[in-house]
């Protein structure tokens, strides 16, 4: 049987140290190299990017440069221009196993109810030199899992995995789907839950692709305030954002958009404890919210830690300043 054409894309956004890396990591797969086609789409970048690439010389990239406009417009801009029956997700600065295309592809021929397929990522630390296996549920691994369960999982327990960067969903479901821009940093996001929507998922037991954490990404450290402050107002943009979008999706449960909607709360008053500008007006705004207009389960309401969002900005000093840092405080 003939291999699909697949499709990697990548967005990016001056990362000229690391994408020659992630493009010769989906050059050196296991599987036929004239089926692949690497999509890069350059969101502005200032840096050497484009030479970098010019320099690989390889007919499989096309590259395409736009004034910048966010993770989203690139990753959109991405989607439209690929050609394969599979789209492949990955980050400049990310990059794949060897058996990351074959085995993935594998899955899709076989289930044609999965629209998407994850992995735990290798995640590697370069400033502290340490690495892990981005760790997984059991219960999810090496099996068929409903769209929407696996949704409402996701978001009952404040979790998500599937390989974030490094997803692989059909093309015809993605491009069936609207990528606005607002949606911005939590692209990844919004994507598996979008095309959670449409079919069911998958997750391999072992790692597939390294995912990077280093001083210049989003997992990285943000090191003075006004970084921090500013990052924060972009994540909660992008988190509204992606909040619009899904309650224009048609068939998604009211349930779950109740559930993001409550995320995005904690999101909101979180960021403003982690600068420090937690008011008791927040506090009660968000009691309210909670407790009248979008009431949790128990359950839920522990996985994000509501009682430690009521607790005033004071007395979260204090208990900073004594070091002392019970197990109901670690969202500190």
């Amino acid at each position: 049987m003939e291999q699909p054409l697949i499709s990697v894309i990548i967005p990016t956004y001056n990362y000229a140290h690391f994408i020659k890396y992630a493009v010769e990591s989906v050059f050196h797969q296991d599987y036929p190299s004239e089926k692949i086609e690497i999509v890069i789409v350059d969101d502005g970048s200032q840096d050497d990017t484009a030479t970098v690439i010019a320099q690989l010389q390889d007919h499989r990239i096309r590259y395409v440069y736009q004034e910048n406009q966010g993770k989203a417009a690139a990753t959109s801009h991405a989607v439209e221009l690929a050609r394969g029956k599979y789209i492949f997700n990955l980050d400049a600065d990310d990059y794949y196993l060897p058996h990351k295309i074959s085995t993935t592809v594998a899955i899709f021929e076989q289930y044609p109810n999965i629209v998407h397929i994850g992995n735990p990522a290798l995640i590697i630390k370069e400033e502290e030199k340490t690495e892990k296996i981005e760790p997984i549920p059991n219960w999810m691994k090496e099996k068929e899992l409903n769209g929407l369960e696996l949704n409402r999982f996701f978001l009952e327990n404040n979790m998500l995995f599937g390989g974030g960067s490094t997803y692989a969903a059909r093309a015809n479901v993605l491009k069936r789907m609207p990528i606005p821009k607002e949606v911005d940093m939590y692209i990844d996001e919004y994507l598996i839950f979008a095309t959670l929507l449409y079919g069911n998922s998958y997750f391999f037991a072992k790692p597939l692709s390294v995912w990077r954490v280093h001083g210049k990404n989003y997992s990285g450290k943000v090191r003075t305030k006004e970084a921090v402050a500013k990052r924060h107002q972009r994540l909660l943009q992008s988190s509204i954002g992606t909040l619009h979008q899904l309650k224009k999706m048609e068939g998604i449960p009211s349930g779950l958009i109740d559930l993001y909607a409550f995320k995005h709360q904690i999101r909101v008053i979180s960021h403003k404890e982690k600068e420090g500008k937690k008011t008791w007006n927040d506090i009660l705004q968000f009691w309210r919210y909670y407790r009248f207009e979008n009431k949790q389960s128990a359950k839920v309401l522990k996985q994000y830690s509501v009682r430690n969002r009521l607790i005033p900005q004071s007395l979260i000093k204090i208990l900073k300043k004594i070091k002392y840092l019970h197990d109901g405080f670690t969202s500190f």
